[in-house]
């Protein structure tokens, strides 16, 4: 799943290989880069301000809990979940709270799945020479 949102915050959250659908419960033992790779085995997740220099990071670590989340014929409906990161190895922590629903107009960029690559027509914001899924 990756999430835009209006102030533009961008983030990645991705299960382990074997897993199609979040379901409800804890990712730990969390990495990944600011090039889009992460365990296939434990999943990854990836949470910046594109282009700042105050917040990105290149690699992250931390953990996702997933409290609440809905389909309907496959296609993600509602989710809620919480989120700790470490930004390249600093020892201060990121934690926040996402909570997105399909039918919730105040937030219409929604996740994407898959997440799309950087420069592509989905993603706008970012440069043709990075690649993000």
């Amino acid at each position: 799943m990756c999430v835009a949102s209006t102030l533009i915050w961008t983030g990645t959250f991705s299960t382990m290989a074997k897993q199609e659908q979040m379901t409800v419960g804890y990712y730990g033992n969390l990495s990944a880069s600011d090039q889009g790779t992460y365990s296939p085995i434990y999943g990854g997740m990836f949470w910046h301000l594109p282009w700042s220099i105050c917040t990105y990071c290149t690699w992250t670590t931390g953990w996702f809990v997933v409290d609440s989340v809905t389909y309907s014929e496959g296609s993600l409906n509602s989710i809620q979940l919480r989120f700790a990161q470490y930004c390249g190895g600093y020892t201060s922590v990121l934690y926040r709270a996402l909570n997105w629903a399909a039918a919730n107009p105040s937030y219409p960029l929604g996740p994407l799945l898959p997440p799309p690559t950087y420069g592509s027509p989905l993603s706008p914001l970012f440069p043709r020479a990075t690649t993000f899924t």
